[in-house]
């Protein structure tokens, strides 16, 4: 029995092999759905708020204010971000 061809690893470590890059020009020759990967091309990153991307600020808290929003975030269920 021969060994398959290998064209390098998945993310996950596995072969690509012959079978892989068959199904893959299989999909290539039969087409994509570019209005679909369109579509998907802005979702990636983070959530918007509101209308428009949110720019991230730092802020510096005293002990006080950092316990009070550490509680309202724990009531309200949200995690806290660093």
């Amino acid at each position: 029995m021969t060994k398959p061809n290998v064209y390098g690893h998945i993310k996950s470590g596995r072969a690509i092999t012959d079978r892989d890059v068959g199904k893959l020009a299989a999909e290539a020759e039969a087409g994509y759905d570019v209005d679909g990967l369109i579509a998907r091309r802005n979702k990636r990153g983070r959530p918007m708020i509101g209308a428009s991307r949110a720019s991230p600020e730092s802020i510096r808290l005293t002990p006080n204010s950092g316990a009070s929003c550490s509680s309202e975030l724990s009531m309200r269920a949200l995690p806290r971000r660093s």
